[in-house]
């Protein structure tokens, strides 16, 4: 399937019934739309475009319905797969899929599990396959990227950025009499390397022995 927009008969045939309507019949259609569950963002779909074509400006109907407006319109020109709106009303996880190519998105509606990198504090990579519905909003960030799944690499390669940038920030106190290496994750004293991973745990020990920095 291609990219381009797709087309969504019912959401056409709902656009003709609703256009040319009275503001306040249109309000009234539109707050019932909102009170519904996934039918219901077809309906807001439809109505939005509707009003589009009227050549109605949307700016404060935009801003009065921030969070649903976007994603209404995403299904109302074709750019989400109408199998998303089963993830209503998750409505950050709807936006964040419908920037995916639809392939990708028809995968995650049907309940494909994916690959999510984790990067413990031994600085080693391991992965968990989850679902789109059962992820943390930060897996979900991590996986999901502007207009593609990340591959597991790309993943490890977010996560290590990371820890290094959070590395770099520290305070150079921290680490006294050491030299901080960013590239290996750890700490040179004298000629040694001292992994990151095994100042973590002398820190645990030390702490649960009463001491404090």
């Amino acid at each position: 399937m291609s990219n381009d927009l797709i087309q969504l008969p019912k959401i056409n045939q709902l656009v003709e019934r609703y256009r040319g309507m009275a503001e306040s019949d249109w309000n009234r259609a539109f707050a019932n739309a909102m009170a519904m569950q996934a039918q219901g963002l077809f309906e807001a779909a439809a109505l939005i475009r509707a009003r589009e074509e009227d050549g109605v400006d949307m700016e404060e109907i935009k801003e009065r319905h921030r969070e649903i407006f976007d994603i209404a319109r995403a299904f109302a020109y074709g750019k989400a797969v109408p199998s998303l709106a089963r993830f209503w009303p998750d409505r950050r996880l709807i936006k964040l899929l419908s920037n995916l190519p639809f392939p990708d998105q028809e995968r995650i509606a049907a309940d494909m599990a994916f690959p999510v990198v984790v990067l413990d504090s031994n600085g080693e990579f391991t992965h968990l396959m989850r679902t789109a519905s059962r992820m943390l909003p930060a897996e979900r960030q991590l996986v999901f990227g502007a207009g593609s799944i990340r591959s597991e690499q790309e993943q490890r390669d977010i996560l290590m950025a990371r820890r290094t940038r959070t590395l770099r920030q520290a305070p150079p106190d921290r680490v006294g009499i050491g030299k901080m290496d960013y590239d290996r994750v750890g700490v040179i004293v004298g000629n040694q390397f001292v992994p990151l991973a095994s100042l973590e745990e002398m820190v645990r020990v030390l702490r649960r022995f009463g001491h404090r920095s």
